[in-house]
């Protein structure tokens, strides 16, 4: 169960995503193959750092806004390093979605996170949790070798 401080802080992450969230101008990648709206599941973009996961997923995001069929009601964007999560356990992942729902009235259709490695265990409950509600999920992380 998560708190009444950390899911204030959830209403406030999903409510800025909502409300005041602006995709940065990006330069988009030649031939751009993968269509969100056409996978079925989860897709995983990984690659080492600095290599451009987090502007490939703005413009996979910018991909679903542009044609209108999808407004930022059918789009959950959840940065795992945002400070606010600190202390989020696997438990709290429903409450995500939960406030989502909340907000919106409806689950999101796609759910983009970025920066899982910081909160990997939860990041694996919140693919599992993604699928459970209907939600095609994407995950940007770096591949770090020891």
């Amino acid at each position: 169960m998560v708190n009444k401080l950390k899911r204030n802080a959830l209403l406030s992450i999903v409510a800025e995503w909502l409300e005041e969230a602006q995709l940065p101008l990006i330069v988009p990648r030649n031939n751009l193959d993968i269509k969100p709206e056409d996978l079925l599941r989860i897709l995983a973009i990984v690659g080492p750092r600095r290599a451009g996961k987090t502007y490939f997923m703005y413009q996979l995001v910018q991909s679903l806004l542009q044609d209108g069929q999808y407004t930022k009601e059918n789009i959950l964007f959840i940065d795992f390093e945002d400070f606010r999560l600190a202390g989020l356990s696997s438990e709290g992942i429903d409450e995500i979605f939960s406030v989502f729902y909340q907000l919106t009235g409806k689950y999101p259709d796609f759910s983009f996170s970025m920066k899982c490695k910081t909160f990997l265990t939860g990041a694996v409950c919140f693919a599992h949790y993604t699928t459970d509600v209907g939600s095609r999920s994407l995950f940007q992380g770096a591949i770090q070798s020891s």
